[in-house]
């Protein structure tokens, strides 16, 4: 082979790899932006007591879900991160939440920690919770 087809070929092969590169950094950035978008929505809805789109958020999506009565009297103060999400795997994410609440009937104030486990859902291209809702006591 003539060492202009050998530079031509090895130039080509660097190219791919670069493009290759870039589309699968690009592919994670979006998944990145995509799970803080889920985070911020799901932060939205517990702070708000949208119960019915926290629910919704929970794996599997085609499940229903519906909240539990109790939660009604359920009235949350705050909702605190623990630091930024951690990202186990491109599919994968973790993130600690303190929620402070107050329950109506008794109007005793409390908190828990919510220990989330995120998954990116490729199917329905959705980053949803694969851990439990959060439980009031």
């Amino acid at each position: 082979m003539a060492p202009m087809n050998k530079q031509i070929q090895l130039l080509t092969s660097v190219t791919l790899i670069l493009l290759l590169t870039a589309c699968s950094h690009y592919g994670i950035e979006k998944k990145a932006l995509a799970l803080d978008t889920a985070m911020n929505r799901y932060a939205t809805a517990v702070r708000w007591g949208e119960w019915n789109t926290v629910y919704r958020m929970h794996l599997p999506l085609n499940e229903a879900k519906i909240p539990p009565e109790a939660i009604k009297t359920i009235r949350v103060t705050a909702y605190q991160e623990l630091g930024a999400a951690q990202m186990d795997t491109p599919e994968t994410a973790t993130r600690v939440a303190i929620i402070r609440y107050i329950n109506e009937e008794t109007q005793a104030e409390a908190s828990l920690r919510q220990e989330q486990r995120w998954r990116y859902d490729s199917e329905n291209l959705f980053w949803g919770l694969d851990s439990p809702p959060p439980f009031f006591d």
